[in-house]
């Protein structure tokens, strides 16, 4: 036996030293975590890495979302004491009833599909918490994600299109008062316009009061209050407005029918600013972009009407301005001063695409080419808020992680992330793998470990929510080939961490034997992990059509961005 000497006992020690593989060492020091990771799990000793994760931050989530995080804290840990039964209790049953109430505004197919989740969840719920089971225990917390899910997917949609500018409330009246001078048809005119008015306030307040329902009492508190002060403002604008018509000539009427409309306007501007900053920025983005593509489509079937072609080009550039209002005042973009001149950008953009004096609105390809512009500048936001304006610059030959996440990313942008979490997943991933490089380039090691440790949460729930839809599918063949794709995306990310890992230890000291074997290794392993990702989103989507129809949960659809 060799006796290794004091002198000796002092330097550091590396696998090459030992003439060892780096990978064999990865391997089994992955299998030793993995085992003390359960078993402490199991023994309830340390916690889940995944509760920990999700409650990192809060204030991010919806209230609904919060909701379902304290109700799985009891479902996960059962054993915990009786407040915290209580409280998750308490919470699932905040989370049904919204639902609830979701089903009363919402048309189908979604109101069935929530309705179908409230029924589950609350059999689910009488069973756990009269004797709790485990199995049981999981399909409630899966089937109060869903909920949350299909709740504030309804509210999102019904902020974007309840709420939207098509025209302005007692639009043209005075216009038409002035240039009617029978005062019969007057009348019918004012009729008419109190009639929009009001269902437009029907519309506005009943979203309002979903919106409020489904936050805490905090954040409620201001909306409802703007809600009800534009419901008390109404009566006095149709008052106002009345006797403009019976007094068309006095100046006073005038003027106190324009004060009256201004109030009613600014309030109900407010009551949407207050709506649109509820939700969260990514969904009502991608609900707007859809929205608009609908109203576009639907314009251009209607070539002989001009003005409504003109009103809807109006209605989605307002649309598109609280796109970037939104994005403009959430959180991510008020910490990011990189993101906030993005989005200004982007505003800028749309700001450049109205359409100039000399357009004719009697040319209706000249307003399908503007509408066109919104619609771009508008899908530029999105790509903001994801990040994934990082695969604007032109890729560097001695980025071989970059160029991994760059070719997932060119294969799945064009799919729409609304409605898709596999999509919305994998774009995430292959941001999250753009940013380790450019990170491991400027020597952070301390982001270099966190971002690699959220591209393994998002790769174990690209490879959860493909595994979830493969049991859906009923062609064998297909389901087959999308579990195996799944089932290689957990070895692969946990090498990923272990690895990065090792490079970040090495941060600032390149060009040693051990770093060059590891750069080499870890480049391998992004380059397999994105394309397992790639090979993932492909397989899903080949599933879906041959998906069952079954009760309840949010359906995935896949929708190719033609914008």
């Amino acid at each position: 036996m060799r006796v290794v000497r004091a002198a000796e006992s002092q330097e550091a020690m590396t696998w090459v030293m030992f003439n060892t593989y780096t990978k064999g060492v990865i391997e089994s020091s992955e299998q030793l975590l993995t085992v003390i990771r359960n078993n402490g799990q199991n023994a309830g000793l340390i916690e889940g890495a995944i509760e920990v994760d999700e409650e990192a931050d809060l204030t991010t989530k919806s209230y609904v979302q919060t909701q379902v995080l304290i109700a799985n804290k009891w479902l996960h840990k059962p054993t915990f004491k009786a407040q915290i039964k209580t409280d998750g209790e308490t919470a699932a049953k905040n989370v049904i009833d919204v639902g609830k109430k979701m089903t009363q505004h919402l048309k189908d197919p979604e109101r069935e599909e929530i309705r179908h989740l409230v029924e589950e969840c609350e059999q689910l719920l009488k069973q756990c918490s009269v004797k709790y089971d485990l199995e049981t225990g999981s399909v409630l917390m899966d089937r109060l994600k869903d909920l949350a899910k299909c709740i504030d997917r309804g509210i999102v949609t019904m902020v974007v299109e309840d709420l939207i500018e098509d025209e302005e409330p007692m639009a043209d009246l005075e216009i038409l008062v002035d240039a009617e001078r029978d005062e019969a048809k007057r009348k019918f005119m004012l009729e008419r316009k109190i009639k929009e008015l009001l269902s437009h306030l029907g519309r506005v307040t009943k979203t309002a009061r979903v919106v409020a329902d489904g936050h805490a009492a905090e954040d409620a508190r201001e909306l409802r209050q703007c809600t009800e002060q534009a419901t008390l403002l109404a009566p006095m604008l149709v008052k106002a407005a009345e006797k403009r018509v019976l007094q068309p000539t006095e100046k006073a009427v005038v003027e106190e029918y324009q004060s009256q409309l201004a109030q009613y306007s600014q309030s109900l501007s407010r009551v949407r600013d207050l709506c649109d900053r509820a939700v969260d920025p990514m969904q009502f983005v991608q609900t707007a972009e859809e929205t608009m593509q609908r109203m576009k489509e639907e314009s251009a079937g209607e070539q002989n009407d001009l003005q409504k072609c003109t009103n809807t080009s109006n209605a989605i550039r307002k649309l598109a301005h609280r796109v970037i209002n939104v994005s403009m005042s959430s959180t991510n973009a008020q910490r990011d001063p990189e993101l906030m001149r993005a989005l200004a950008a982007a505003q800028q953009r749309l700001r450049d695409a109205r359409p100039a004096h000399a357009l004719r609105a009697s040319r209706l390809p000249d307003w399908q080419d503007n509408i066109a512009e919104i619609l771009r500048a508008t899908g530029e936001v999105e790509s903001v808020l994801g990040g994934e304006m990082i695969f604007k610059k032109l890729p560097e030959p001695d980025q071989p992680i970059y160029n991994a996440a760059r070719n997932l990313h060119a294969a799945v942008r064009e799919w729409s992330a609304r409605d898709n979490e596999i999509v919305a997943v994998a774009k995430r991933s292959a941001v999250l793998m753009a940013k380790l490089s450019d990170y491991m380039h400027a020597d952070k090691k301390r982001e270099v470990l966190s971002t690699s440790k959220a591209i393994v949460a998002a790769s174990h729930e690209v490879a959860r929510l493909a595994r979830k839809l493969a049991l859906e599918c009923t062609d064998m063949r297909i389901r087959t080939n999308l579990l195996q794709v799944c089932d290689q995306i957990p070895t692969i990310s946990g090498q990923l961490k272990m690895l990065t890992t090792v490079k970040g230890s090495s941060l600032g000291h390149q060009g040693t034997e051990e770093d060059i074997e590891a750069m080499n290794m870890l480049v391998g392993n992004a380059q397999n992990l994105m394309m397992s990702i790639q090979d993932v989103v492909n397989a899903a989507a080949g599933a879906s059509v041959k998906i069952r129809s079954q009760r309840g949960g949010p359906r995935m659809r896949w929708v190719r961005k033609n914008y």
